[in-house]
């Protein structure tokens, strides 16, 4: 269906019209850019469990924040710098050993988005679904989740680490590989196996075994319970291909690659960081979750908090440098860094203030980046008060917070469905996006 010249004049009309800076995604532009043979992207998600501290990563305070009294002073020794050739991303001494990732692949920092319940479970689910709901947004899926649905893929995505990702009814329509490090992951790829009496068995003989002992107990459900099953069956059958595949066999195990991401078992920071970038170079996904905390301070906050996040920009360093240097696997011409939009968030930041403990808690705010294939570099979208709490945003600049101006998770999560080229997913989101965050 073409977009007609009323329709597109009736949107822009209503973009003109609106607040906040906030730029419609109605379903005639999703034609539009069908129409246009646009590639679906790659994504890859980073969630620090239990709220960072955007202080030491993308809002460190400068200027009369620094000084004013609103924020710790423990803040103003720490090293702060800007992203170099790109003067908008200040970047806080957390973030500092992903410097060069920052500066290699386009990068935008968004600040100050609004957090309704800074409660784990409902601000994560809002963040990773870009719905809030009371009943923990159960029935809501992730963003990924539903990106994954729509490519018809198998598996639909993969998710890594330690931590609950909403999956809604994408839970039987599209189920996705989990694994709670990457040890585990590998072994999962590899298929069944047998005791160890029989491990010289061939994979392909065992498959060939259990696959039959599948078909009798599925010929003897009858119809019925066939159909009750018909999701799973079919995950079932594709499952054989995913183990012909030997996608484990591109994980790197080996010492200099544990050096290279920072870690010494798979179920670390590092680890898992490094399963991500191992899950797309071998073709096994082109979404990928990964979780992991626990960044929820309450005590001894910058002894415990920004050792874990210079981990996490370490290995961020080393995930950006390898997805610049492979290939994509479904598009050797270009790399993995050009077709992956990467985005890393929390469900919500840190208090600019310690608590009697020398902690931080929780804060009615929560901050991301946003990297890779489709973003306008070098852009700073949102801004907290020199108090640190949230405020609005509107065309391009910091303004009172109303619930006219507040920048949303959701709005996030439809940017990103719809920069990936999920516009579907988008609408179902709401259809309403960040001006600004892509080209």
């Amino acid at each position: 269906m073409k977009t007609t010249r009323r329709e597109l004049l009736g949107t822009l009309t209503r973009v003109a019209a609106g607040t906040a800076g906030l730029t419609a995604l109605p379903s005639l532009f999703s034609r539009a850019k069908a129409e246009t043979g646009a590639p679906a992207r790659r994504f890859v998600q980073f969630f620090l469990a239990g709220g960072w501290d955007s202080m030491l990563a993308t809002d460190p305070p400068v200027g009369i924040r620094a000084s004013n009294g609103n924020y710790q002073p423990d803040y103003q020794g720490l090293t702060m710098k800007a992203v170099p050739g790109k003067a908008n991303l200040v970047v806080g001494n957390g973030l500092l050993p992903a410097l060069d990732a920052f500066a290699s692949v386009p990068t935008a920092f968004l600040n100050s988005i609004y957090v309704e319940v800074p409660a784990h479970d409902l601000a994560a689910n809002h963040m990773m679904s870009g719905k809030l709901s009371l009943s923990r947004s159960r029935e809501y899926p992730a963003l990924v989740a539903l990106m994954g649905q729509a490519s018809q893929a198998f598996p639909p995505h993969v998710s890594i680490g330690f931590g609950y990702l909403p999956l809604g009814d994408t839970r039987l329509s599209a189920p996705p590989l989990s694994s709670g490090d990457m040890d585990s992951l590998v072994h999962m790829l590899e298929g069944p196996r047998l005791g160890d009496k029989e491990r010289a068995w061939r994979i392909e003989e065992a498959n060939e075994l259990i696959g039959t002992l599948d078909g009798l107990r599925y010929a003897a459900l009858g119809q019925h319970g066939q159909k009750r099953l018909e999701v799973w069956t079919t995950s079932g059958k594709q499952l054989a291909q995913v183990y012909a595949g030997r996608y484990g066999e591109a994980f790197d195990r080996s010492d200099a690659a544990k050096a290279r991401y920072g870690y010494t078992s798979g179920g670390e920071i590092g680890g898992l960081v490094a399963s991500a970038f191992y899950s797309l170079k071998s073709g096994l996904t082109r979404f990928t979750t990964v979780m992991f905390g626990s960044f929820d301070s309450h005590s001894q906050h910058l002894q415990d908090h920004l050792p874990k996040m210079r981990t996490f920009a370490g290995a961020l360093n080393a995930f950006v440098a390898d997805l610049r240097a492979t290939p994509d696997p479904a598009d050797p011409t270009k790399s993995l860094a050009e077709t992956t939009t990467i985005l890393i968030h929390s469900e919500f930041t840190r208090t600019p203030k310690f608590n009697l403990n020398l902690g931080t808690d929780h804060w009615s705010t929560a901050s991301a980046v946003v990297m890779g294939a489709g973003v306008k570099d070098n852009t700073v979208i949102g801004r907290c008060a020199d108090d640190g709490q949230a405020q609005g945003w509107a065309n391009g600049a910091p303004v009172a917070l109303t619930t006219e101006t507040r920048l949303m998770p959701d709005f996030l999560a439809t940017s990103i469905a719809s920069a990936c080229g999920y516009d579907d997913v988008a609408t179902r989101l709401g259809g309403v996006g960040i001006n600004g965050l892509f080209t």
